[in-house]
């Protein structure tokens, strides 16, 4: 398996990951007819949107870090964000970026890797194998 095909499952997890815990925030916000970066349910809006998106992200990239070990912690993690940053990104232009959409990225970016460094990490614990 080549390094690049074994990265593959990590990126798409993140982006499922991200796409699914938006939806479902937008779903509980009440949101889904015509959602908007401005709507209650965009995970940057609120406190519980945020910790929302970073323990889903989490969970997501635990899982797979979990099922998915061969890559390296940081590897895995790169992937994940990057599945997860690119949905995140194309979702905030096609409901309209705003002005500040630099910022918002940034912060978005932020949330989502702090959600999977954790996961990952907590994904890979018990996975090495002892020699001795």
């Amino acid at each position: 398996m080549s390094p690049q095909s074994s990265r593959v499952p990590h990126v798409l997890a993140g982006a499922v990951a991200f796409a699914a815990a938006q939806a479902v925030l937008f779903a509980w916000a009440g949101s889904t007819v015509r959602p908007t970066i401005d709507s209650g349910g965009w995970f940057l809006n609120s406190a519980a949107g945020i910790a929302a998106m970073a323990i889903l992200t989490a969970a997501g990239s635990a899982a797979v870090a979990r099922a998915r070990p061969t890559v390296t912690l940081w590897e895995s993690w790169a992937a994940f964000v990057a599945g997860a940053a690119l949905v995140f990104v194309a979702t905030l232009f096609a409901l309209g970026p705003g002005t500040i959409f630099p910022i918002v990225i940034a912060a978005g970016v932020l949330v989502i890797a702090t959600g999977a460094l954790g996961g990952s990490a907590v994904g890979r614990l018990g996975l090495r194998t002892r020699t001795r």
